[in-house]
């Protein structure tokens, strides 16, 4: 049960983190769109996603006892990855050596982050 419950609610903030790379980043591919076409277009994924993030976070704070800051550190850990991704696959830009530096160098600290939350969290 709790190993099925942390896959729903890590799938849950995955999802989340998707649909939210996706509702602000999409319209970067499209340059003739305006502002108010942009947010119309990303407002139906923003529901989607808010729908995801809130039964994923419930799920991980009450069955999986997890504090709010590490859902967090959890969710943009994603959204790290969901960008990424999103990056290469659809607008199609590559990072320099340097530019991946610094991210490599961003996830390593948000993960010394998790791991000084959850390290606080046990004591």
């Amino acid at each position: 049960m709790n190993l099925f419950m942390y896959f729903v609610a890590m799938s849950f903030i995955f999802l989340s983190a998707f649909f939210y790379v996706m509702s602000s980043f999409y319209h970067l591919k499209h340059e003739d769109w305006s502002f108010p076409k942009a947010f119309m277009m990303s407002m139906p994924i923003v529901f989607v996603q808010y729908v995801f993030v809130l039964y994923g976070n419930f799920l991980a704070y009450k069955y999986l006892h997890m504090t709010p800051s590490t859902i967090l550190i959890i969710n943009t850990i994603f959204c790290f990855i969901c960008v990424w991704w999103f990056n290469y696959y659809v607008l199609n830009i590559t990072l320099t050596r340097k530019q991946m530096m610094y991210e490599v160098i961003a996830v390593i600290l948000i993960l010394i982050a998790f791991y000084i939350s959850n390290g606080l969290n046990t004591r």
